[in-house]
């Protein structure tokens, strides 16, 4: 289907045609695609039909012109130079369109005391970290709000020059790949979100999809082991980055040497083994011992605490999880399916796993306050998703027609980002 213009073409104005046939209604819009108009509200004044179709219009007209886009075969000669020079270009990005309101997370946050140093089940890491940050401001006599500001910064910036290297592994033609990396919604959550592990965890899961894309390419237990090693901070960061722990065991399944299994398995248990030692020692757990890693059961009675008029069977549950993947990766989403059908090695096979433990985690995860307000916990899925289709895209689909589905990408990535950017940036 991808490899055809009149199917993409008819893809993104069936997706446009849909958006614009549900209008939002009263309060929060939960209907389809509702998220590009959060931010536009102000913008469209009432006429929303008018931005999906022309998002959808702008996205077939990106694939067309493209035809004539040029090859982009860049040579990196300094490798190490030029990831630094990704990231810290991309930090700077982020700190200048850096963001204020995130739902009153940060309201009077220089009036509270500081953070003990407590270990919590869902985020060790990350709340150790948290609390390191809150008191190295302290100490230095900064804003504690600046300091996690810069925290997600830099860890915007890591990433970036993570999927710059994936990008580079992917394709002779990385920058368009870059490109579509960077204009997905999911990096909005690096403009300075204000979260103990998402923003980190998210990172260090970028770095884990490049080491384990090479893993599974070359077999190499080095690459194993340092694959393993990521993917286990990401979760000890937040626990979400474990629902790529499924397509990770398959890609190690798949280079089943003895000495392949141990590299993986040792590279995973080190972190662990080194936060159940903090612990053990004495360190104090907040929360209790399972702390908030049950929220999951919230959606059974027994267990349901907050929100419990958001039923785990409804069209709502339903359009909040679209609407979520269609926020932070629209086209990305569009294609899944067909990065399915045309996974026939192990690297996209795994990655297609990895992806199906995120919308897994987006289906049975609780999210206390609604999609848009716990949305750091899901944009795990997106990425994951982002990641297997373009390895399959990498491979699958001829040169022009690859520029042209980043052409459309980037588009319809882009629109959905400032979207989203902008309702927190302006506080709509």
């Amino acid at each position: 289907m991808w490899r055809s213009p009149v199917a993409r073409w008819a893809l993104y104005l069936a997706l446009g045609t849909a958006a614009a046939w549900s209008p939002p209604g009263r309060g929060w819009p939960f209907l389809f695609d509702a998220w590009l108009w959060t931010g536009l509200r102000d913008v469209v004044t009432g006429d929303f039909w008018k931005l999906p179709i022309s998002v959808s219009v702008a996205m077939a007209a990106a694939d067309f012109l493209a035809r004539h886009a040029p090859r982009l075969e860049i040579p990196v000669r300094r490798l190490a130079l030029f990831v630094l020079s990704v990231g810290v270009c991309s930090g700077l990005f982020f700190w200048v369109f850096r963001v204020r309101f995130w739902l009153g997370d940060l309201a009077r946050l220089e009036d509270w005391p500081l953070p003990w140093w407590r270990i919590e089940a869902a985020e060790p890491l990350g709340a150790l970290t948290w609390a390191a940050v809150e008191h190295g401001a302290n100490a230095l006599g900064i804003s504690r709000t600046s300091a996690h500001q810069l925290v997600s910064v830099v860890a915007g910036g890591t990433a970036l020059g993570g999927a710059f290297l994936l990008s580079r592994d992917l394709h002779r033609e990385w920058p368009y790949f870059l490109a579509m990396f960077a204009s997905s919604g999911f990096l909005v959550l690096f403009c300075g979100y204000p979260e103990k592990g998402t923003p980190k965890a998210l990172a260090v899961l970028v770095w884990y999809l490049w080491a384990a894309s090479r893993a599974w390419r070359e077999g190499s237990r080095a690459w194993l082991f340092l694959s393993s090693l990521f993917l286990s901070v990401a979760a000890l960061l937040h626990g979400s980055a474990l629902c790529a722990l499924g397509g990770h065991l398959y890609g190690v399944w798949k280079h089943r040497s003895p000495r392949a299994v141990l590299s993986a398995a040792l590279g995973f248990f080190l972190p662990l083994a080194c936060v159940g030692a903090y612990v053990l020692s004495g360190a104090p757990v907040s929360g209790g011992a399972w702390g908030n890693i049950a929220a999951p059961w919230q959606w059974f009675d027994r267990y349901c605490v907050t929100n419990c008029g958001y039923e785990f069977w409804s069209l709502d549950h339903l359009l909040d999880i679209v609407n979520c993947l269609l926020v932070l990766a629209p086209v990305a989403v569009l294609f899944w399916p067909q990065a399915w059908i045309r996974s026939r090695d192990t690297a996209s096979r795994a990655l297609g796993i990895t992806a199906l433990g995120g919308l897994f985690l987006s289906v049975v995860w609780f999210p206390v306050y609604g999609y848009y307000a716990d949305w750091d916990i899901f944009a795990v899925t997106p990425l994951l998703v982002t990641a297997h289709v373009l390895s399959v895209a990498a491979r699958d689909l001829p040169p022009s027609a690859l520029r042209r589905l980043a052409a459309a990408w980037v588009v319809g990535s882009a629109a959905h980002a400032l979207s989203w950017w902008r309702y927190f940036r302006l506080g709509l």
